[in-house]
């Protein structure tokens, strides 16, 4: 549904590692964001006892991390930036919409940040959001403005939007999300044609 057709059992796993770290942030981020009517969030499973095929693990039999796994610590962090979306995938000529959040689960206060927002795709880099938060109380996350960009034309199925938090990186932030071309209107010509002729 989301990705082309996969070509070779490498990108095949390539595309389901990033659809399950995307899937993780989101869900790990966004229980975070919903605290405290939300205590708690956790993956089914941590790791797999034996070989297999397909699985949400992070770590895969018989000990070695999937790419899932540093999404997941990514999404943990005690503080952080985070972006909400609508969804994962988005197509040629829609309105691009993001919530900036600052994340912040520990026991001092959050100072004003300074967080630029950036979409990547195609070798083209675009600033689409900047935003200083307020300073905020322990344990208390900084919801933030809405990003707004209009996807243009990309010879790309993915992009990237990441989140920049001036002087500290360690709060920076990043996702990939599914870009859909908008398909040619051959049907509706062919069609034209054939009355024409007839």
């Amino acid at each position: 549904r989301y990705f082309r057709e996969p070509e070779s059992l490498d990108e095949l796993i390539e595309l389901s590692s990033i659809m399950q770290g995307e899937g993780y942030k989101a869900i790990f981020e966004e229980s975070r964001r919903q605290k405290p009517y939300c205590s708690m969030a956790l993956n089914w499973m941590f790791c797999e006892p034996w070989p297999s095929a397909a699985n949400n693990s992070l770590i895969v039999y018989p000990a070695h991390r999937k790419p899932a796994l540093e999404d997941v610590r990514m999404a943990c962090r005690p503080v952080c930036s985070s972006l909400r979306f609508e969804r994962f995938d988005w197509k040629e000529g829609q309105m691009f919409e993001c919530e900036l959040w600052m994340l912040n689960d520990t026991a001092e206060c959050l100072n004003p940040y300074e967080a630029t927002v950036f979409v990547e795709a195609d070798g083209q880099v675009e600033e689409i959001l900047s935003w200083k938060s307020v300073r905020s109380s322990a344990n208390a996350n900084v919801k933030g403005p809405v990003a707004r960009f209009l996807l243009p034309k990309w010879n790309t199925d993915r992009f990237s939007v990441r989140v920049r938090v001036k002087d500290h990186p360690e709060m920076d932030s990043c996702y990939i999300l599914v870009y859909k071309q908008k398909k040619a209107r051959t049907g509706v010509a062919t069609a034209m044609n054939m009355d024409v002729e007839s």
